[in-house]
């Protein structure tokens, strides 16, 4: 069957080799696959400490047959959308403006000269016109309309994004127990650490991606990190935290 085998072995001793070759050739590929999805340390992206995504109101629709959706962060847009979930339009309402009352004006009589006629005449009175006063109509005040809340389309994700998800989660409510930043610290730029556990939960490395330019800030970062029992499904996992 394979030309470099020696020709001087028997059928039985060729066919034992070629099986031989066979189950160390799917071995390989068995071990090296099984490696590949589920050995190493796994990466779970952004991990936002400020904010729990699944708590916000948004709606996620889980694909059955899907993994992943896309390669792009899945955190950036579940953040972009919740900012913009919290938006409402309002309606303008319009004020009620009063009309000026109208002043009736009365005209001044002119005084009458005396003229002596030769046969006295009776003087006519003249009456004093007004002008008919119309009634002010008010405007009825029309209730403040209700906001209006933008409702945005689901959120298509894929079974590992869902798991994820849930993962960032746990992890988030596991810090706020021993995260509290500095009083009076506002930094401008967000604290970044990477994390990465081991098999048991602990933490293998600890390094500051981006810093915020407030040491007591990222000390503060790191202390809480060091103190957090962190859920079991983060365990052996590589994420970065933003604080």
């Amino acid at each position: 069957m394979w030309h470099w085998l020696p020709k001087k072995l028997s059928r039985k001793s060729k066919f034992f080799y070629q099986m031989m070759l066979f189950v160390a050739v799917l071995h390989t590929i068995i071990c090296g696959g099984a490696f590949y999805f589920c050995g190493g340390v796994k990466k779970l992206g952004d991990v936002f400490v400020h904010s729990q995504l699944l708590r916000h109101k948004l709606d996620f629709i889980v694909m059955p047959y899907a993994r992943h959706i896309s390669k792009r962060s899945l955190n950036k847009a579940i953040k972009k959308k919740a900012a913009t979930q919290s938006k409402s339009v309002k309606k303008p309402i319009k004020k009620v403006v009063k009309k000026p009352k109208i002043v009736p004006k009365v005209k001044k009589a002119q005084p009458v000269k005396k003229v002596v006629p030769e046969k006295p005449k009776q003087e006519v009175k003249k009456n004093i016109s007004q002008r008919e006063v119309k009634p002010v109509k008010k405007e009825e005040v029309k209730p403040k309309a209700i906001a209006e809340e933008k409702v945005d389309d689901p959120i298509y994700i894929g079974k590992d994004d869902m798991a994820a998800l849930l993962i960032h989660d746990d992890i988030a409510t596991a810090l706020q127990q021993y995260w509290s930043p500095p009083a009076g610290i506002t930094p401008d730029q967000v604290c970044k650490i990477l994390v990465v556990l081991n098999e048991v939960g602990k933490i293998k490395t600890l390094q500051i991606v981006q810093s915020s330019k407030i040491l007591a800030y990222d000390m503060a970062a790191q202390m809480a990190l060091s103190q957090t029992e962190f859920p079991k499904k983060a365990w052996n996992n590589e994420f970065t935290l933003n604080f």
